[in-house]
């Protein structure tokens, strides 16, 4: 199933564009800075907010152009919010149960338990909403939302308020039965672990601008993203094991750019990791350093360099024809006398293992 999105908004300093067709798998993260424009994404193709300039298609099915418009209850859309709304005089039963397709009598048994058992619903099934938790509240509408098999499920941060360790049993969950169903997901969220481990495909939303692709690694590398405490640029390797030094707690990965030792030994060999190297992580020099404790070392040419207002200077690197950022002082790069294709040696000093 195809969804095919035209957007195009502007809001006093706000403004959003997108132009995007493209095949729903599974789960597609939607990700960029707040106030970017995922939020507005997702109620539109909702129907809960109206543009004139708004182009929306979900299959053959048009939900609203320059000339028609379907309400958002007659889309057949799951839509889950950061602050899920629920009805104050219902329990939590009465809550999931208001979500039964119009189309049919009741709700499919086997579903209802799994998903009730899978999001720890059982419990909470006699008490009012006001009773909740904004975690439980979110696993409520969640629920709720994935019982009444919608032709697509909107994740907005639907799981702000709940811990990181029942998070990762959750979603894994979501993302199984959502898939058994034939349900596909857009999920908004700002968690770099939460792309790279469950995400099938990516919308990144900067600039006032959304962008579709396949290649989540290579579209984060070139986006500036929180790692950490910072928002650092940097880039993302798929790595696999290919041994494992015990007595130094160090592993070796193979990597597009060529092999990489890192800290860590309880991976196995073959193991499937993804890395993280931030652009400030990386040294450039000249000719290749001997006498260093830097164990990572590749040459590579720049192919563009960009100087910022801070006084650095933001280096593309082709190493194996793999782009890698560094970032250095633009003194640096001045003492240097660096510029494009020129070849260079980068010195990466910290790899961060993502997953």
């Amino acid at each position: 199933m195809n969804l095919s999105i035209k957007l195009n908004i502007k809001k006093g300093t706000f403004s959003l564009h997108a132009d995007l067709e493209f095949p729903l798998e599974n789960i597609t993260s939607c990700f960029g800075p707040s106030g970017s424009g995922k939020t507005t994404f997702l109620r539109h193709l909702a129907g809960l907010e109206v543009s004139d300039n708004a182009t929306i298609k979900l299959g053959d099915k048009i939900f609203q152009n320059s000339n028609f418009f379907i309400a958002t209850h007659k889309r057949d859309i799951g839509y889950v919010a950061q602050d899920p709304f629920l009805f104050n005089h219902l329990n939590v039963e009465q809550n999931i149960s208001f979500g039964i397709p119009k189309s049919s009598n009741k709700l499919e048994p086997e579903l209802v338990q799994l998903t009730k058992e899978n999001l720890g619903i059982s419990k909470l099934l006699p008490k009012k909403p006001s009773n909740l938790s904004g975690g439980e509240r979110q696993r409520v509408a969640l629920m709720r939302a994935i019982v009444s098999t919608p032709k697509i499920l909107l994740l907005d941060e639907p799981l702000s308020g709940v811990g990181a360790e029942q998070k990762q049993q959750i979603i894994p969950f979501v993302k199984n039965i959502c898939s058994s169903q034939k349900i596909p997901i857009l999920y908004v969220t700002h968690s770099i672990h939460e792309i790279l481990n469950y995400s099938d495909q990516i919308i990144s939303f900067q600039d006032g601008s959304a962008k579709f692709s396949r290649d989540i690694e290579k579209t984060l590398s070139g986006l500036k993203v929180p790692h950490f405490d910072s928002n650092a640029e940097g880039t993302f390797l798929n790595t696999s094991v290919v041994s494992v030094d015990s007595k130094f707690q160090m592993i070796k990965v193979k990597s597009a750019i060529g092999n990489l030792s890192i800290m860590g030994s309880d991976k196995k060999v073959g193991e499937k990791i993804r890395l993280r190297v931030l652009a400030d992580d990386i040294s450039i020099s000249l000719s290749k350093p001997s006498d260093t404790s830097i164990m990572n070392t590749f040459d590579g040419l720049i192919q563009s360099m960009v100087e910022d207002s801070s006084g650095m200077t933001t280096l593309n690197l082709n190493i194996k024809n793999d782009i890698i950022k560094a970032r250095i002082t633009t003194k640096s790069a001045n003492t240097l006398k660096l510029k494009i294709n020129d070849k260079v040696f980068a010195n990466i000093k910290t790899v961060a293992i993502i997953s």
